[in-house]
């Protein structure tokens, strides 16, 4: 559903990379965490589902953060637990209810986020 002339998928699974390639999207086969540091690219929107394990969520959501540009949106799907936790000072954030069940073979509960970066 995302229009593929405007998204830029980084994904760290060659597999899946070339998934999202079949389907016409630009993707870059990195680690995000990595590529995040050294990019220059800024986004009006940026869209994830970070890793959950050994709280790898926090520092990609906040790795995050810092490629949206001022008035941008970040939007995430996280553990739950995670609206209890300051991620984004300053940022607008809204969460949805806890859901269960949203990952097959996972017994994981997550949380949406949707944040907004101040002008």
């Amino acid at each position: 559903m995302m229009p593929k002339e405007q998204t830029t998928c980084i994904e760290v699974s060659p597999l899946r990379c070339r998934i999202l390639e079949a389907k016409g999207h630009q993707v870059i086969n990195d680690d995000f965490l990595s590529w995040a540091a050294q990019t220059s690219e800024r986004f009006d929107v940026v869209v994830m589902n970070p890793p959950f394990s050994e709280g790898r969520a926090v520092s990609h959501v906040r790795s995050a953060a810092e490629l949206v540009k001022a008035g941008g949106r970040l939007g995430a799907i996280l553990p739950a637990g995670s609206e209890r936790k300051d991620l984004l000072p300053g940022w607008v954030c809204n969460w949805s209810d806890v859901q269960k069940g949203m990952f097959a073979g996972a017994n994981v509960s997550v949380i949406r986020l949707i944040a907004y970066k101040p002008e």
